[in-house]
């Protein structure tokens, strides 16, 4: 969902100023900045993911599957659904997402852009909603099929692992 928002944010914006930036000076230069700060933000998030994650892969079967049981419970999965809502606002805000908005510019009309960038929205969450519950779920039935219980765990670190070189190497692309 937050990929979606800023997505939609960021397309919005570009569409208001698209016919204004050539005329306002300094703004180049600003738009690099903010790009270089965006990019070392999304790579220091994608290092940070891969912390969590090798963090929860250790706590692997250590807690139940269960619904939350105390308040604090539920106050730490309400904490843990806004970092990720957050995450997608920020890496919606990344540069790299922004050629697929060009649709939403080459319209003529706000009606044609706030369209495109619905559809996009919804498509976005649609496509990382599926994604992700396939890849879980395909994982939790491997690890069934295989008698091999840790598996999502093993995958869980694998992946983490991964998260963090992409952000190490993000970064490193930002600063170059």
């Amino acid at each position: 969902m937050g990929h979606g928002v800023s997505a939609t944010i960021l397309g919005l914006t570009a569409f208001g100023l698209k016919n204004r930036i050539a005329s306002m000076p300094g703004v180049k230069g600003a738009l690099i900045g903010a790009s270089s700060v965006m990019e070392v933000a999304v790579g220091a998030s994608l290092i940070f993911i891969g912390l969590l994650g090798i963090k929860e892969a250790r706590e692997f079967g250590e807690e139940d599957d269960s619904s939350p049981s105390t308040a604090d419970d539920v106050e730490v999965e309400k904490a843990q659904k806004r970092a990720v809502i957050f995450n997608g606002i920020l890496h919606g805000f990344s540069w790299d997402g922004a050629p697929s908005l060009a649709p939403a510019l080459a319209v003529a009309t706000w009606r044609g852009s706030i369209s495109f960038l619905l559809a996009y929205a919804v498509g976005t969450m649609g496509a990382m909603s599926i994604t992700t519950t396939l890849i879980g779920e395909s994982t939790r039935r491997a690890g069934k099929i295989f008698h091999k219980p840790d598996l999502p765990q093993k995958l869980s670190v694998i992946s983490s692992f991964l998260a963090m070189a992409v952000g190490i190497f993000w970064c490193y692309i930002a600063f170059k």
